[in-house]
C-alpha cells in the first residue's frame, strides 16, 4: 500500500525523517518497558503518546509510515 507524500519530497529526506521517528518510538519503548519496575504499568500510555506524536509529525512528510521497510510498517 503506497501512501501519498508531500509533493516534491526527496526519498533521502523522507528516509531520514522515518529513521528519526522510528528511533524515537524504539527509544521510548526501551526506556519505559524494557526494565521491570513500579512504573512499568504506565508504559503503554507513554508508548501510545510517543506513537501519536510521531504519526502527527511525520504524516505530512512520509505518509504516516514509521519504518523504512515497507512490508512491516506501522501505518
Amino acid at each position: 500500500m503506497r501512501l501519498p507524500v508531500e509533493d516534491g519530497a526527496s526519498t533521502n529526506r523522507n528516509t531520514v525523517i522515518e529513521m528519526f521517528l522510528t528511533a524515537q518510538l524504539v527509544i521510548t519503548i526501551f526506556l519505559l518497558a524494557a526494565e521491570k519496575h513500579k512504573g512499568t504499568f504506565l508504559a503503554p500510555v507513554g508508548i501510545g503518546l510517543s506513537l501519536f506524536i510521531a504519526e502527527l509529525s511525520g504524516v505530512y512528510f512520509t505518509g504516516g509510515k514509521l519504518c523504512i521497510v515497507d512490508q512491516h510498517c506501522i501505518v
